[in-house]
């Protein structure tokens, strides 16, 4: 019986390391997915309302604490809204705005390009024009905390005409380690990458890529493709990587220990039974 239940125990803490195990794949999966959907991907989720070409604008730059709500009470002045994306995952200060008609469209491209909204001053294109310059678009990793916009134009300014500069933050307003910059052509956006790259910004060592991965930016040409997820701090998603290893060393040692005590439980009996047999033997 005691046997029985030692098993019964340890089946149901193997199970309990495999549902974690499992978890933690999962966790990995849905990372990587987020990181590799293309941002048309997003968009076709995301979008319900079938828009013909020019009844839907692009407005990049609001500031965090912009909401929806507030997004909208502003663009209604513009003209008959439709719907208003925002915000988009993965896209910080970046909404879509759908209009009734083409005029509306227009009228708020005149309204809002450069308007200053909660204190930031914002952008507004046609979605085809922001569509492709999305393509010129670059992801700097490893940023010290108190890195600015105006440290990362300073820097990429040689390479060209840098379009605008995002550098996503937590709820809490604290900086995430990392930032978009985006210029006005993939040629300049080539350059900022290949002279940056590897460089120091404010003393520290950065890493410069393609908003979308180069393989998938190379493979779908003039298609936009784009990153979906807010990249995980590499410093935060190394402490996670080395948490899960800990966990996977604990369960590892004790599943040892559970198959000690098994063996110890096992070896109990077979003694209870031999001092049995020599009593039988004895009398």
């Amino acid at each position: 019986r005691i046997f029985v239940e030692a098993a019964s125990w340890e089946d149901t803490i193997k199970e309990e390391a495999h549902e974690k195990k499992e978890a933690r794949t999962m966790k990995k999966r849905k990372r990587k997915d987020a990181e590799e959907a293309p941002f048309d991907t997003l968009l076709r989720t995301q979008t319900k309302i079938s828009a013909s070409a020019g009844r839907k604008i692009a407005v990049t730059g609001l500031p965090a604490v912009c909401t929806k709500k507030t997004l909208y009470k502003r663009v209604r002045k513009c003209g008959s809204v439709l719907d208003v994306h925002f915000p988009i995952e993965g896209h910080p200060g970046v909404a879509f705005l759908f209009f009734k008609t083409t005029e509306d469209a227009a009228g708020a491209l005149k309204a809002l390009d450069g308007h200053v909204f909660k204190g930031a001053k914002i952008t507004a294109r046609p979605y085809e024009e922001e569509k492709a310059m999305e393509r010129a678009r670059l992801i700097i990793r490893n940023l010290p905390f108190k890195c600015s916009e105006k440290a990362i134009r300073s820097k990429f300014a040689p390479c060209g005409d840098v379009i605008d500069v995002t550098l996503p933050t937590k709820p809490d307003g604290s900086p995430r380690g990392f930032g978009f910059i985006r210029f006005a052509t993939v040629e300049q956006a080539q350059k900022g990458l290949e002279e940056v790259n590897g460089q120091k910004v404010l003393g520290r060592k950065v890493a410069v890529d393609w908003a979308l991965a180069k393989t998938q930016y190379e493979a779908i040409a003039q298609t936009l493709k784009e990153e979906t997820a807010a990249i995980p701090n590499k410093e935060e998603e190394e402490e996670e990587e080395q948490e899960e290893e800990q966990e996977e060393e604990q369960e590892e040692e004790q599943e040892e220990e559970q198959e000690e005590e098994q063996e110890e439980v096992q070896e109990e009996e077979q003694e209870e039974e031999q001092e049995e047999e020599q009593e039988e033997v004895q009398e």
